[in-house]
């Protein structure tokens, strides 16, 4: 039986849509394409049934996922099985489509509710404007809450949200200061929505006769005062620190170690002479800090003698040096823990604080479960599964140029490990107790020749500007640079594959002493400003959309 005509345009509709967002993120660079992007799939919810909207707003967001995920087919060239790694990419993209789907269904249900979808009209023409308006403000809440609940349940996956297309337009993602990412998502999300009303209501035939879309001015209206706000915003951050102003002096390095080089215990020798060719070169300049990536070391510390030593060795020579390392302790009898660590060396050679990664990685640094099944453990790419830390390290060494020498003025930071720097909450807590700056240490040669570092260094942007601050990343391969307050990069070297497989080092200069800017919205409120409520109405929203579906189900139940 040949498909409807109807059904024919919902498919074209919600793979335009997927499409067209995919192509705003990396490896892509259509951001501009996020304003219009999901107008289809908001038309195709109006003229649709709530499970006709569900299904066809899966198949939207799996094709985004899909594309926009298919950095991780690389794992199956650095370790990973190829059966496990395509089930991993399937699974996470049909998981993250649910929150699409989610969209497009209680978008359907509200058109419903208002007297908007398909050929209703029992709330007649005169009240249009005020349902179209209500949809203008309501479908922006939504998104952001689903988004908001796609990044803290079962783990959470803070990853691509709507803002993140945005990051080379400054002024539009200032916003975050006030609302987080969410925010900034939910002003994109309002333009979407106000020209997806205007659209579906000449589709309708809802306005007959010409007149003024204040919903669509609205839309316009809200985009055009977040840019203006974000631009005056972004002057004002810039102008908090000056070119006079005393720096720290942080180098990162880059070693380019190719990923299955890295756990090659024969390789240990090559490993500590990439890390150690670019150190020497930082360390001649005199830093005030040298940074190393994610277990840049090959051995575990501090119990490893040759790892140790090898830290030891820049460290003495006057420059304190934050090494990414596995670290790990004896648990009993053939029993060992083990933790994903940062360790601050001082210019003693001792370890003057450490960080064990807080948020890790399921599947990749641990297994589920594996706590009450140990067998599990050996399905770990490590062999073992980490342990999680249990608090946010403040780190702490001398500025170089301090306001005033005889304060002793201590430069304060923390360290993100790998994908740490795309939850909000972590780098809100490392500020919250005193970070002037963030460091990103990770490893992305797990990626190598994908798109996934390049989306994995735009989640950082938003943590600066979250919480204006400003961050270093040290990548092993990826994207090592700097970002600014306002979520301006400078990277080591020029985007494209070569440069991010590249070895090198920067030394870059971090505001970190002086007086304390006064703490952003977001730092104060964090999500309970914006995103949480936000997430409590999509949440209630969503299961007011189900309900008629589960009522039914539960009759046909009791009926049979």
């Amino acid at each position: 039986m040949p498909p409807k005509p109807a059904d024919l345009w919902r498919a074209f509709a919600a793979v335009m849509t997927g499409a067209v967002l995919a192509s705003c993120y990396p490896p892509s660079r259509s951001g501009e394409a996020a304003y219009l992007a999901l107008v289809p799939l908001i038309v195709l919810s109006r003229f649709s049934s709530v499970r006709q909207s569900f299904l066809w707003g899966w198949v939207c967001g799996l094709v985004t996922w899909l594309w926009t995920l298919t950095w991780l087919l690389r794992l199956s060239q650095t370790g990973g099985a190829l059966p496990v790694v395509l089930l991993g990419w399937l699974a996470l993209s049909a998981y993250c489509a649910l929150y699409t789907a989610a969209f497009a269904a209680v978008s359907s249900r509200l058109h419903l509710a208002l007297g908007l979808s398909g050929g209703s009209s029992q709330m007649g023409r005169a009240n249009a404007t005020v349902r179209t308006v209500a949809m203008v403000v309501l479908l922006p809440l939504v998104w952001a809450g689903l988004e908001y609940l796609r990044s803290t349940l079962l783990t959470g996956f803070p990853w691509n949200h709507l803002a993140v297309t945005q990051v080379r337009n400054l002024a539009a993602i200032q916003l975050a200061e006030w609302g987080g990412v969410y925010a900034v998502s939910a002003v994109i999300l309002t333009l979407n929505a106000g020209v997806a009303m205007t659209v579906s209501d000449g589709l309708r035939g809802f306005t007959p006769r010409r007149r003024f879309h204040v919903e669509l001015a609205l839309a316009l209206a809200l985009c055009g005062a977040a840019w203006s706000w974000g631009a005056a915003r972004s002057r004002a951050a810039r102008a908090v620190s000056g070119p006079g102003d005393p720096v720290v002096r942080v180098a990162v390095v880059q070693p380019a170690i190719p990923q299955l080089e890295k756990w090659d215990e024969g390789a240990a020798e090559d490993v500590f002479e990439r890390v150690g060719a670019q150190s020497d070169l930082a360390a001649a300049m005199r830093p005030d800090l040298l940074v190393w990536p994610e277990t840049a070391v090959p051995g575990v510390l501090p119990s490893d003698p040759p790892s140790r030593a090898f830290v030891e060795r820049y460290a003495t020579s006057g420059v304190p040096v934050l090494a990414g390392a596995l670290e790990v302790e004896p648990a009993g009898p053939d029993a060992w823990s083990c933790w994903n660590s940062s360790f601050l060396f001082n210019t003693n050679g001792a370890i003057a604080a450490r960080y064990r990664k807080v948020h890790l990685v399921p599947f990749g640094e641990y297994i589920p479960l594996d706590r009450v099944i140990p067998a599990l453990q050996r399905l770990s790419p490590l062999g073992i599964s980490c342990l999680p830390g249990t608090e946010m390290t403040v780190f702490a060494l001398p500025a170089s140029a301090p306001p005033d020498a005889s304060t002793g003025a201590m430069a304060r930071f923390s360290s993100l490990i790998c994908f740490e720097d795309a939850f909000p909450a972590l780098a809100r807590l490392a500020v919250r107790r005193g970070a002037r700056f963030l460091v990103n240490q990770t490893n992305d040669a797990w990626f190598d020749g994908s798109s996934g570092a390049r989306q994995h260094m735009h989640q950082c942007v938003f943590r600066c500007i979250e919480n204006r601050v400003q961050a270093v990343r040290a990548s092993n391969t990826g994207i090592t640079c700097f970002i600014d307050r306002n979520g301006a990069v400078s990277e080591l070297a020029a985007g494209g594959a070569a440069g991010a497989t590249a070895a090198g080092f920067a030394i870059y200069g971090v505001s970190a002493v002086g007086p304390r800017p006064a703490p952003t919205r977001y730092t104060r409120l964090g999500d309970a400003g914006f995103a949480l409520p936000c997430g409590l109405l999509a949440a209630a929203l969503l299961v007011w959309t189900a309900w008629p579906a589960l009522s039914a189900w539960r009759r046909r139940a009791a009926a049979a």
